[in-house]
């Protein structure tokens, strides 16, 4: 599996500095040209702003989406596109192929994570504006003091909430990653060697987040559940997706 992150890092690297030179290019120049307060609807606003606006939200939604549609696309990446590298010449096993990949493209989120928390601080920081009156964190009247607060609200006084959201994230989004790419595998399993119908994988991915997402409401309306029991049960059937791309991509597609 070491092999496949590090061939990985190779393929993906450069793609990723560029997204965090244009992440950190923008979130700069809002702080400098002082648009952080007209970014969230207070202050002044010019033609500066509004381009400033636009880039802000297209960096910092455009990045989740790119990292959720790598893992989307995992296997059909591997099976029908040019990789740029031999990666499935490795001697390797599916499950250490497609599980390195995955966790490489986990580790590249994370970073990217950091980084736009990191630059977000920084802008939310800035005293002044409409934000300040709906974030009661933000009532220090100078930017250290509302850094301080910050970062103390969010890793001091609601850590435990943050460990919960993330790894509430984290398993969410493993599953919707999972069901597409056990889809992906199933049919071009079920149509070796051939461009398999894209009608039919958005089908049956339909039918199986319908289902999902039924039942997990269903149990998340009984009395007063946890929301770590269908958060534990998406968690299950991606874990079974998982092995089931593998045993498909191992011994249907490629074997």
């Amino acid at each position: 599996m070491k092999a496949v992150i590090r061939q990985q890092i190779k393929a993906r690297y450069k793609i990723f500095l560029g997204n965090l030179i244009l992440l950190s290019t923008v979130s700069l120049s809002v702080l400098v040209s002082g648009n952080a307060n007209a970014l969230f609807g207070g202050g002044s606003r010019s033609l500066l702003t509004y381009w400033l606006q636009i880039a802000f939200v297209a960096i910092y939604m455009g990045i989740p989406i790119y990292c959720l549609a790598s893992l989307i696309k995992l296997i059909k990446s591997m099976v029908f596109q040019d990789t740029k590298y031999l990666l499935l010449s490795l001697p390797r096993r599916s499950y250490s192929i497609f599980g390195g990949t995955f966790l490489t493209v986990l580790l590249e989120f994370a970073l990217y994570a950091v980084c736009m928390f990191f630059w977000l601080s920084l802008i939310a920081a800035v005293p002044g504006g409409t934000k300040d009156y709906f974030f009661a964190v933000l009532n220090t009247g100078s930017f250290l003091g509302n850094l301080k607060a910050i970062y103390y609200f969010i890793f001091i006084k609601r850590f435990s909430a943050l460990i919960q959201i993330v790894t509430i994230m984290l398993i969410y989004g493993t599953y919707v990653a999972m069901v597409f790419n056990f889809s992906f595998s199933l049919f071009a399993a079920l149509f070796k060697h051939k461009k398999f119908p894209k009608v039919l994988t958005i089908v049956f991915i339909y039918f199986v987040f319908d289902i999902s997402v039924r039942s997990l409401l269903a149990l998340s309306s009984i009395g007063r559940a946890s929301i770590w029991i269908p958060a534990g049960i998406a968690g299950l059937l991606a874990i079974g997706f998982f092995v089931g791309t593998c045993y498909l991509f191992e011994k249907k597609i490629e074997g």
